[in-house]
């Protein structure tokens, strides 16, 4: 299910199923991150823009879209990690 914050009238759902259709017609997406091969419609997400959501960049592999929003996400962590082993 696609992130409630992404609306039929934002355009993301279009976009979307216009990059499956592209999928499905030529077999492969680019991923605009890393210029990897996305066959699997299971494994391609809307990328967009790490600092502007509204601006979508292209057909995006899962791991490279999950990999940028904990990259951002992480980089937003205020208090340090502490690893504690209490054996």
């Amino acid at each position: 299910m696609a992130d409630p914050g992404y609306t039929w009238r934002d355009g993301h759902p279009q976009r979307r199923a216009a990059y499956l259709a592209q999928l499905k017609r030529d077999g492969y997406l680019v991923c605009w991150r890393c210029g990897g091969r996305i066959t699997d419609p299971a494994e391609m997400h809307v990328g967009h823009d790490d600092y502007d959501r509204s601006i979508t960049r292209g057909p995006e592999d899962r791991l490279c879209n999950l990999r940028a929003a904990a990259d951002k996400t992480n980089g937003k962590r205020n208090e340090p990690v502490v690893i504690r082993r209490d054996w």
